[in-house]
């Protein structure tokens, strides 16, 4: 389903005022689509008016005059958007009935790269008996990151096949955002092996180089 785009954030007052007056005139022809308009065409035409005669108050100068011009702007703004909001429910993302609006479709948003490969894994005993404190620096385009530790003898299945051996395969330990993490619950004085990749919506980066400490 296509989304409504207005096109609104980056006009001048002026480029509003006639971009406002130019979908209130296209709905208005296009009357059989857009029926019962909310807010109605006279509300967006009465607040076009009102900010045209505010904005050219204002450009004679004087702080009261720009304050009243920036409430009927945010007046209109806020029509606009509700405008938005009927367009987008009415036209069921039809970018055929959106264009009759005046308005235009949203483009598809430009997909994230893979995030880059994590740096500088490093693994150290931690404070307190049976745990391991992870720590390692920023990975870009991440999204969260994916901390895993190998397990002996393949005790939980992976979600990929591929990453099992005979002599063991991969678990997750945590998903989160930060770039610390202490792993707990393991038996004091055995030796762990950890690593980490970043994650975003396209998909999952290189996995960190591979690290590995002794549990306090």
């Amino acid at each position: 389903m296509a989304k409504v785009k207005l096109g609104w954030g980056l006009l001048t007052v002026s480029q509003k005022i006639i971009k406002a007056n130019s979908v209130r005139i296209t709905m208005q022809a296009n009357a059989d689509v857009y029926v019962t308009p909310e807010p109605t065409l006279l509300e967006i035409e009465a607040a076009v008016t009102a900010l045209s005669q505010a904005e050219s108050e204002a450009i004679k100068g004087g702080t009261d005059r720009t304050i009243a011009r920036n409430a009927r702007l945010e007046e209109l703004t806020t029509l606009m958007n509700r405008l938005v909001d009927y367009v987008q429910l009415t036209s069921e993302g039809d970018p055929e009935k959106i264009s009759k609006a005046g308005m235009e479709v949203k483009g598809p948003g430009t997909p994230w790269p893979l995030p880059f490969k994590v740096p500088n894994l490093q693994a150290v005993p931690g404070g307190n008996q049976g745990t391991v404190v992870l720590t390692w620096d920023a990975a870009k385009y991440k999204k969260s990151y994916v901390v895993e530790m190998w397990i002996e003898g393949g005790i939980k299945p992976p979600d990929d096949p591929s990453s099992a051996t005979t002599d063991g395969t991969w678990e997750v330990v945590v998903i989160q955002g930060g770039r610390s993490f202490t792993v707990v619950g393991l038996t004091p004085g055995k030796n762990y092996r950890f690593r980490v990749a970043a994650q975003n919506s396209t998909g999952m980066g290189t996995y960190s180089d591979e690290t590995q400490s002794v549990a306090r």
